[in-house]
């Protein structure tokens, strides 16, 4: 039985993977990298809107492992010292479904599905998992 690392690329390319790790403060648009794998804690002082890159920008920060079905996951943690919601919205062709709101003390992660790599028509859908409260240190 061959070991993992005997397997060569694995499809998609992101498992196993490190997240980064943005931190907007307000209203802010993502950039591509920070719009896969990533851990997002936010700490606005008013209600927020996060936005992720475009599908076309996030399908290329990804590379050429790309495909459709690839799977990568966006973890939004509101540290807000007020009752600040965060909302995510999906840039040009990503679409965001379900809950989109985080509120404070509170933590929401979305799979992010590609849907479509062709150039020009890239796709992408977030889906979001649930919220978890008092989940953010």
């Amino acid at each position: 039985m061959a070991s993992i690392f005997e397997l060569g690329d694995i499809p998609g390319g992101l498992l196993p993977a490190q997240m980064k790790l943005a931190a907007p403060t307000a209203t802010a648009t993502l950039s591509a990298a920070n719009s896969y794998n990533v851990i997002v804690r936010g700490v606005p002082t008013a209600a927020a809107t996060y936005t992720t890159a475009a599908a076309a920008d996030i399908v290329a920060a990804i590379g050429g492992d790309c495909a459709v079905g690839t799977t990568f996951m966006v973890v939004v943690l509101n540290a807000s010292a007020g009752a600040n919601t965060i909302t995510v919205a999906g840039g040009t062709d990503v679409t965001v479904s379900g809950v989109a709101t985080v509120v404070q003390n509170a933590s929401k992660i979305f799979l992010g599905r590609v849907t479509n790599v062709t150039s020009g028509s890239e796709a992408i859908t977030l889906y979001g998992l649930g919220s978890t409260a008092s989940a953010v240190a």
